[in-house]
């Protein structure tokens, strides 16, 4: 079965098959994020983050719901539950027009603080969560030096 794709950019480690090659390109931040003027401000304890409730992540599978990952140092069972989102995206249209909360990549949030839409919001006993993105490319179809300059160009746009 031949893939539908030769390359992609991804988080976290991912169980390719043996034909695929993979490297690094970069890393970026996660952060907590709520409408822009959120009664918690810029700067909260834990203990008021709990009262707020949180979009949380799901997908579909073929057994069901499944509840996501977010990489929250709040684990979801500490969480007040809000909405349901599948996608980040979606999760962010919510945040942006209520008082739930929402943990995603800053990448995702940057245009929208800049337009005065969401804020970012440090909890003072959380640390910094950091995650690698990746590039993998099907070995047999993507030339090693296509895959090494997929490497450089990506390696400038990453953060």
């Amino acid at each position: 079965m031949k893939a539908t794709f030769e390359a992609a950019i991804h988080i976290r480690k991912l169980d390719w098959p043996k034909s695929w090659i993979t490297a690094a390109i970069g890393s970026f931040s996660w952060t907590l994020c709520g409408r822009r003027g959120h009664p918690l401000g810029n700067i909260a304890n834990e203990g008021d983050v709990k009262k707020y409730p949180f979009v949380i992540p799901f997908s579909v599978t073929s057994d069901g719901f499944r509840q996501g990952e977010d990489q929250c140092p709040l684990p979801i069972r500490q969480r007040v539950a809000g909405d349901e989102a599948q996608t980040a995206e979606v999760g962010l249209q919510l945040v942006a027009h209520s008082d739930q909360l929402i943990f995603v990549p800053e990448i995702m949030i940057k245009n929208r603080i800049e337009q005065g839409e969401l804020q970012k919001i440090k909890v003072r006993q959380w640390h910094p969560v950091r995650d690698t993105l990746s590039l993998s490319a099907q070995a047999d179809s993507v030339p090693q030096r296509l895959f090494e300059q997929l490497i450089k160009t990506c390696e400038r746009l990453t953060i």
